[in-house]
């Protein structure tokens, strides 16, 4: 999960669920991983990888970077 402050940068991250290696991607579920992404913009500068887990940090990344791309219909307006 991960929300968007009105100056279009990270509020927050938080892994919800994983099926990830106990001790290794499971890293990226821990503060002191999903804490470097917020303020970051859509570039995300400045994130680092687990050592030992690139592959879930990666993904983990990709995920959020995917959120500045808005839901698959389109944004509610109110």
């Amino acid at each position: 999960m991960a929300g968007i402050d009105k100056d279009g940068k990270i509020a927050g991250v938080k892994l919800m669920d994983n099926n990830e290696t106990q001790g290794i991607g499971s890293k990226t579920g821990e503060d002191s991983y999903t804490s470097q992404y917020k303020g970051k913009d859509s570039t995300l500068d400045g994130v680092t990888a687990i050592s030992g887990a690139t592959v879930s940090s990666k993904a983990f990344e990709t995920a959020v970077g995917n959120i500045f791309q808005g839901p698959p219909w389109g944004w509610c307006r109110r």
